[in-house]
């Protein structure tokens, strides 16, 4: 998907990450290293679906906006 909101990626893969090692330290078993992988991907997933949300949202914004340019010419 080339749109303006995938150079973006970074920042979800960024505090995805950094969610994911967070929730692995912070877990009552200790970072294990297979523990803290799982909570690696599920960090990622987690700011997947959150950064999915905030594209989506910012696409339609901008859709209502260009609809009510329109309406006003």
């Amino acid at each position: 998907m080339n749109d303006q909101y995938t150079k973006h990626r970074w920042k979800f893969l960024l505090f995805g990450s950094i969610t994911g090692v967070l929730m692995g330290i912070s877990s009552p078993t200790g970072a294990e290293p297979s523990n803290l992988v799982f909570d690696l991907i599920g960090g990622l997933i987690l700011w997947y679906i959150l950064w999915r949300l905030w594209a989506w949202s910012k696409r339609r914004a901008d859709r209502s906006e260009n609809g009510s340019r329109k309406n006003a010419s």
